[in-house]
């Protein structure tokens, strides 16, 4: 199953057929390390947010962990391709179902500039996972600050270069370095490979 996923996983129709055959299983550009961080601080969320869901991966793993009533809202614009259905959304829809997460998961087939008004505020776990441009991160992250509620968890992906994939600098760990690092009502209290842990915390007033 290893290699069959390994040499098509560069081309998702092909894929998603041999993902239907039960040929090959869902995969994720994060890794198995941070797909354990993921579960582990979105354990007993109410609500949760996924900006970039791709194949479903990491959204049964968030699923799995959030209370029994939790909902977790799954961002993904999932473009169609000569009017045939996205292939990595048609194994998003299968491997959520196959792994029982499809009740507490709300699809939102979209951009994350355009579900401000569809995912509630006070969100308690966030992970972001989406377009890594900084103008993709940078609305994302415009998405976590009015979504995500104050002792909140965010998770961010490819905000850090792991030592030992050094070629790898996309433009969200420079967003990561420069704006999310510095503002003052997001901590960092985890690094796990490429993702960055942060924690919103209240803003202090001075009387």
């Amino acid at each position: 199953m290893v290699l069959l996923e390994r040499a098509f996983s560069r081309r998702p129709r092909l894929f998603d057929l041999l993902h239907r055959a039960h040929l090959v299983r869902a995969i994720s550009q994060t890794n198995e390390i941070e797909l354990k961080a993921i579960e582990e601080y979105a354990m007993g969320a109410g609500t949760a947010l996924e900006i970039g869901s791709s194949q479903g991966v990491s959204a049964a793993r968030i699923a799995a962990a959030m209370s029994d009533s939790g909902i977790l809202y799954c961002v993904d614009p999932w473009p169609a391709s000569e009017g045939k259905l996205n292939a990595c959304h048609a194994i998003f829809r299968r491997h959520i179902s196959r792994t029982g997460a499809t009740s507490k998961i709300r699809v939102l087939q979209k951009v994350s500039s355009a579900v401000g008004g569809l995912v509630p505020s006070e969100i308690d776990f966030i992970f972001v996972d989406g377009d890594h441009s900084w103008k993709g991160i940078e609305t994302d992250w415009r998405l976590v600050r009015q979504k995500l509620r104050f002792g909140g968890i965010v998770c961010l992906h490819d905000s850090l270069i792991p030592a030992e994939e050094p070629w790898r600098e996309p433009e969200s760990v420079k967003f990561y370095q420069q704006v999310v690092a510095a503002d003052p009502e997001f901590r960092t209290i985890d690094h796990v490979h490429s993702l960055a842990v942060l924690r919103r915390i209240e803003p202090k007033i001075d009387r």
